[in-house]
């Protein structure tokens, strides 16, 4: 048996070779489809941490903006509030970056029915439209 063994070793050398390549190629594959899962899995919560943040940085703002109009009569503009609220969450996550904060603000404000979609909607509401057929 032991002849047999030394006879067929040299011939499956070859064969070791691709079957242990193909298995490493498996292996690094598969490491790298996790990586990838968790690299967007990572990506989307730092995404939904930004957002939230920003909610509440607009909130905030909009919170500091009508106490300062209540007891100083003195009104914020719309860029005043952006700048404090990109500050609020760069404040609680100081590697954003500037541009994504900004984007997550922006779009926050609908959530929190600040900024120009607001007026836009007030604007053009189906009860300012005329009924149909007149």
């Amino acid at each position: 048996m032991e002849g047999l063994f030394e006879w067929l070793a040299p011939a499956l050398a070859p064969v070791r070779d691709v079957v242990v390549t193909l298995l490493v190629g498996v292996l690094v594959a598969l490491a790298v489809k996790g990586l990838r899962r968790l690299g967007l899995d990572v990506e989307v919560k730092q995404e939904q941490q930004l957002g939230a943040l920003a909610r509440q940085a607009v909130l905030y703002v909009e919170e500091i903006a009508a106490q300062q109009l209540k007891k100083q009569m003195r009104t914020w503009s719309p860029d005043e509030k952006l700048a404090r609220a990109m500050q609020v969450v760069q404040d609680k996550l100081p590697k954003a970056d500037a541009g994504d904060v900004r984007r997550a603000v922006h779009a926050a404000l609908p959530d929190v029915n600040a900024g120009a979609t607001v007026v836009v909607n007030a604007v053009v509401t189906p009860a300012a439209r005329p009924p149909y057929g007149i």
